[in-house]
């Protein structure tokens, strides 16, 4: 039995930590694991029907408004080929977090924190995830994402 002194805490710097999960990401994308359950996600969830748009019998206001919903819902939608699924979430992610405010302000409402502005209450999830992990590891983050989704570009014949 080991003793372990309680009084040091090994912490690893955020940035270092993103870098070690993205490498255990990119193995795990890369795994038979992952292109298995993947190709069952994909079986268990891809389109049915004919392909056929369907009429809404209650106007194209309503249909211009779904439009507008599914825009922000199109990134999650499950592609054939992994690598093409990737490259979308991970350009998704940039785009939501290419204007993050590290030095935007809050205040306490009843038990929760809310934005000062209410521009930035209406943010994606992934614009305010990286406002609270601060700009260290959100651009951490963003820079992991982009060289990520540099390597799964293919590549340009010279």
């Amino acid at each position: 039995r080991r003793v372990v002194d309680r009084s040091i805490q090994l912490r690893a710097p955020r940035p270092a930590a993103v870098q070690v999960l993205g490498v255990f990401a990119k193995s795990y994308f890369a795994s038979a694991g992952f292109k298995k359950g993947y190709r069952q996600a994909y079986k268990e969830n891809r389109p049915r029907g004919s392909g056929l748009p369907s009429l809404n019998p209650k106007g194209p206001a309503e249909d211009s408004l779904e439009k507008a919903r599914g825009k922000a819902a199109d990134a999650y939608r499950l592609e054939k080929d992994p690598r093409e699924q990737l490259e979308r979430r991970l350009q998704a992610f940039l785009d939501a977090t290419a204007d993050v405010d590290y030095a935007a302000t809050t205040h306490a409402n009843g038990s929760i924190k809310v934005f000062d502005d209410a521009h930035y209450e209406a943010k994606p999830v992934e614009w305010k995830m990286c406002y609270r992990a601060g700009r260290e590891t959100g651009e951490s983050l963003r820079a992991f994402a982009r060289g990520w989704l540099d390597e799964l570009k293919p590549r340009k014949a010279p």
